[in-house]
């Protein structure tokens, strides 16, 4: 009489519990801690951009990628091309490191990293560390880090053109050793009782390499970018000067040795980096 009853516990016994749904894995970081690691495991709060959000975003420089993180302040003077900083939590673009592939970038020297004048061709992700970060990284720190992490070698080449407002036109370029961009905009514009609003193009060209070969078991890895952002400055309404323009020429190099071994991993990297700055103005034109 209490068979079916048995029957029925057995089999409930015997039925497998469902196993819980595989948890995807978690984007891992590597500017936190100045080691890779989970990003939900970082000691201070770390966003990341990947590659993909810069292409849906249609972002033209490293200024428009981190410009939608919380707690980030980019502040631009004008359009496309004009002078831009940022601040995160409050502190001013002085106390942000700036790094690419973990080293500082060009114009760190003099504290003048305008983000505007960094492209996004060749970037895997940015990965922004707020807080301070002196102890890993020094005094210039304190205000968090920005870490430009470019992106290893495609399998295949790629090409993309984009166009805007104010003329802007933006072409990119991507095969698995050499990357390119050029973005461009007049950045005239009508005012009231006045001519068009000239001279105040901008421009930014920039080329990255990067290419990797193993020796046994050492992975060695060589890139560099460089480029060049030129600006028209007009001048105050009133003052308009035609030919007035300010350039910059930054230039980055790395060399990455790195050897994995059964559990651990050691690593050197060198590099260096310049800025070239210059203002001309051919025939200023002063009505007072």
């Amino acid at each position: 009489m209490f068979s079916p009853i048995v029957a029925a516990v057995v089999a409930a016994l015997a039925s497998p519990s469902p196993s819980p749904t595989p948890v995807p894995q978690i984007a891992h970081v590597v500017t936190s801690d100045r080691g890779l690691e989970s990003a939900a495991h970082t000691a201070r709060t770390t966003y990341i951009v990947t590659a993909a959000q810069i292409a849906r975003n249609g972002d033209r420089t490293v200024a428009d990628a981190i410009s939608e993180i919380p707690g980030v302040n980019v502040v631009r003077y004008g359009a496309f091309g004009a002078a831009t900083t940022v601040g995160i939590r409050g502190s001013s673009s002085q106390q942000i490191l700036v790094l690419v592939d973990g080293l500082p970038t060009a114009g760190r020297q003099i504290d003048d990293v305008n983000l505007e004048q960094l492209p996004v061709s060749g970037i895997d992700r940015i990965e922004v560390v707020e807080g301070g970060g002196s102890t890993l990284y020094g005094s210039g720190s304190i205000g968090g880090v920005i870490n430009i992490i470019t992106a290893p070698q495609p399998s295949r080449s790629t090409a993309t053109l984009a166009t805007g407002s104010f003329d802007e036109q933006t072409y990119q370029v991507q095969t698995p050793y050499l990357t390119f961009q050029r973005t461009y905009a007049t950045n005239d514009y009508s005012v009231a009782n006045a001519p068009n609003r000239q001279n105040a193009q901008a421009g930014l060209t920039a080329w990255s390499a990067r290419y990797t070969h193993s020796i046994g078991a050492i992975d060695i890895t060589l890139s560099g970018n460089i480029a060049d952002a030129i600006a028209g400055v007009p001048g105050e309404l009133g003052f308009f000067s035609p030919t007035s323009e300010q350039s910059s020429v930054n230039r980055d190099v790395r060399l990455n040795l790195e050897h994995a071994g059964a559990r651990s991993t050691t690593s050197l990297e060198l590099g260096d980096s310049s800025q070239d700055l210059s203002y001309t103005c051919n025939t200023p034109v002063d009505p007072n």
